[in-house]
C-alpha cells in the first residue's frame, strides 16, 4: 500500500491513515517488512507507529554570487549569508532558486556539500550553474541565454527519510 500526500508549499495534511506537516510525503507499506517514509519540506509525518521529524522544514535566502567552472572559478558555488549547515548534510538536496524579481523563472541545482567562510554560507554544487552575476543582474551563459533583474532568491526543501 502506498499513501503520499503532495502540496504545493508546507501545509498541515490528514488521511485515513497519516498526518503530516510538509509540501510532499510519501509513505510505502509492503505486505512484508517494514514501512519506507519520505518527508520533504516539512517538520512532521506520521503514520502507526512510524514518525519522522525534521526541526525545519526549509531554508530560504538570497545569493550574494555564483562561481562557475565554466567561467574559470575553481568550483561551482552558490555565496549566501543565510546560515546552512556546513558539510554534507543537504547533500543530494536540491536548491531551488528564482531569478530575478520576475517570479517567472526558476531553477534546480543539485548541491555537494556547504563550507561556512566568512559568516556566509558556500553552496557547493554538483554541476555547473551556468549563470554569471554583476551589478544587480543575473544571466544564463547557456542557451537560450535570459537575462534577469533583481535579487536571486532560493529555497531548499530539507528532507527526512525512514527505511
Amino acid at each position: 500500500m502506498v499513501e503520499h500526500c503532495a502540496v504545493g508549499g508546507a501545509q498541515a495534511i490528514r488521511t485515513d491513515t497519516a498526518t503530516m506537516n510538509g509540501a510532499a510525503a510519501l509513505i510505502s507499506t509492503p505486505r512484508k517488512g517494514k514501512p519506507t517514509a519520505f518527508l520533504i519540506g516539512g517538520t512532521e509525518l506520521k503514520s502507526g507507529a512510524l514518525r519522522l521529524t525534521s526541526p525545519i522544514a526549509s531554508y530560504q535566502g538570497v545569493i550574494q554570487s555564483v562561481s562557475s567552472q565554466w567561467d574559470g572559478a575553481p568550483a561551482n558555488a552558490f555565496v549566501t549569508p543565510t546560515p546552512l549547515p556546513a558539510g554534507e548534510a543537504l547533500r543530494g538536496t536540491w536548491m531551488i532558486v528564482a531569478l530575478g524579481t520576475s517570479g517567472t523563472t526558476e531553477e534546480a541545482f543539485e548541491i555537494d556539500d556547504i563550507a561556512i567562510r566568512d559568516g556566509k554560507s558556500g553552496v557547493f554544487l554538483k554541476d555547473d550553474p551556468g549563470l554569471r552575476m554583476k551589478d544587480g543582474s543575473t544571466k544564463e551563459t547557456f542557451f537560450p541565454r535570459p537575462h534577469f533583474t533583481g535579487e536571486n532568491r532560493f529555497t531548499i526543501h530539507v528532507r527526512a527519510t525512514a527505511k
